[in-house]
């Protein structure tokens, strides 16, 4: 720990591996480019000193008005949840030093993360959509929480998501979601939380989910829940 604080080591992590590995603890510039990069990050409007804000979630953000740095944030958030290689990330003229150096700094900024491998998981919605097997059995043990497909929790705090990503088990396509969805609510008289003028009848319900279904879908496939 006195090793941590002389080096001015931000964390520590310790990681269990077999006596005869061999440890490498310089990270080399090619090991970083060889890596892949994704960001969740969301881009604000430049500035007029041309300085660029990007939220990062749980009220933090980074600011940066370094071009290369807002190239490769702005690439990775349009590109999220698919990762990307560091290596065809727009680097410019960058050598392998300075491009490893900025990568980990943006990573440790936690404007991007870097994996060996991509997750399993989907970008887009597909006609028949598959969530997550496991968020679907935690939902079904009573959890409000479940667990996407980068390892990251993921509250789902009102019944109408909870029992939308129930559905989407691969077998149903929009119009099957969309009746079921209904079918649920209406046969139990529970309306979602946000219909807050009273009881709905089936029609108001069915148009009201209807007018959320496409965005539902696609927030499913942003928070890294669909699977292929």
């Amino acid at each position: 720990q006195y090793l941590d604080f002389v080096s001015v080591r931000r964390f520590r992590s310790s990681l269990l591996c077999r006596s005869e590995s061999a440890i490498e603890r310089t990270i080399r510039p090619e090991r970083v480019l060889s890596l892949l990069a994704a960001s969740p990050a969301e881009p604000q409007p430049e500035q007029s000193d041309g300085t660029q804000t990007f939220k990062l979630g749980d009220e933090k953000s980074l600011s940066t008005n370094r071009p290369v740095a807002k190239r490769i944030v702005n690439e990775l958030a349009s590109a999220w949840p698919r990762s990307r290689p560091v290596s065809e990330l727009p680097l410019e003229s960058l050598t392998p030093d300075a491009a490893a150096a900025l990568i980990l700094r943006l990573y440790e900024a936690r404007a991007l993360e870097l994996r060996v491998r991509p997750p399993r998981l989907v970008a887009t919605v597909r006609e028949r959509p598959l969530a997550s097997p496991l968020s679907r059995l935690q939902l079904a043990r009573g959890l409000t929480t479940v667990t996407n497909q980068r390892h990251v929790s993921i509250i789902l705090t009102d019944d109408l998501s909870r029992q939308f990503l129930m559905l989407l088990d691969g077998s149903r396509d929009r119009a099957a979601v969309l009746r079921d969805l209904t079918e649920h609510f209406d046969s139990t008289e529970s309306l979602p939380a946000w219909h807050a003028n009273g009881p709905a009848n089936r029609l108001e319900l069915a148009l009201m989910i209807d007018k959320g279904l496409d965005g539902n879908l696609a927030q499913m496939a942003r928070l890294c829940l669909l699977v292929a």
